[in-house]
């Protein structure tokens, strides 16, 4: 018999995107609770505590800090930059 929990769980997991298409990445940027940015992108490029680093699709799962600094991404040849304050990131998105 499914409790409460099972309703919630059940709601939850149908708000879960679409994973993104095949060889891509799907980058979400979050500010206080509001989503500022979703797109399905080739690379992306964070500032880290030890530096930056390279996120590709394929790449193994992660938690890393971020620092203040530039988030880069690309998507084909066009790039795009957003001002990361510092943070935490998180790969896949779908955990």
């Amino acid at each position: 018999m499914a409790g409460p929990q099972a309703g919630a769980e059940a709601g939850a997991a149908s708000e879960r995107p679409a994973p993104p298409a095949e060889g891509k990445l799907r980058l979400v940027l979050v500010i206080y609770e509001k989503k500022v940015l979703e797109v399905e992108c080739d690379e992306v490029t964070l500032p880290g505590k030890l530096g930056y680093f390279g996120v590709l699709p394929g790449h193994v799962p992660l938690i890393a800090i971020l620092e203040v600094g530039e988030l880069m991404y690309r998507i084909g040849s066009a790039s795009g930059i957003s001002r990361c304050l510092g943070a935490s990131a998180r790969w896949p998105t779908t955990w």
